[in-house]
């Protein structure tokens, strides 16, 4: 089983990929913000690594068994 990590699963893309990879049967790490909010907006994903993107020290451990990354994240000033 592939092992995906998703940066955006919480965005309008992200959370249409975030489904259909666990539709598919694939393990989903999803970085997100804040785990609370990400669960009450109904994020699907295996996993929730609590990270921010503009941080790298919050980011390091995100990729740990990880096979493929696919990132729909973007600056809310720059969408």
């Amino acid at each position: 089983m592939k092992r995906v990590l998703l940066a955006g699963a919480t965005g309008y893309l992200g959370g249409y990929i975030a489904k259909e990879l666990r539709e598919r049967a694939f393990t989903v790490r999803a970085i997100v913000r804040r785990k609370s909010t990400s669960k009450a907006k109904g994020v699907e994903a295996t996993e929730l690594a609590e990270a921010e993107l503009t941080q790298p020290e919050t980011i390091e451990r995100c990729c740990e068994n990880i096979e493929v990354v696919i990132s729909t994240e973007c600056l809310t000033s720059e969408c």
